[in-house]
């Protein structure tokens, strides 16, 4: 696994714990932000999910922690 806030599993989506934890927090009705490490790769379907969430007020991927902040806090 890579160092850094987004572990294989969670990016790699066939395993299913991105869905797993998402739902979650949509059924609790909490925000969440991550960080993505800037240089890493990502799987294909990881970056459409991304994109999906892109635009919602559950979930979004930042690759600067102070973005991610400022999107929770707002």
């Amino acid at each position: 696994m890579a160092d850094g806030a987004l572990s294989d599993d969670f990016v790699r989506l066939r395993t299913g714990l991105a869905g797993a934890v998402l739902q979650r927090f949509v059924n609790s009705n909490i925000k969440a932000a991550a960080v993505a490490e800037e240089g890493r790769s990502y799987p294909e379907r990881f970056r459409e999910m991304v994109s999906e969430y892109r635009n919602g007020n559950t979930f979004r991927v930042f690759t600067d922690p102070e973005e991610a902040v400022e999107w929770l806090l707002a």
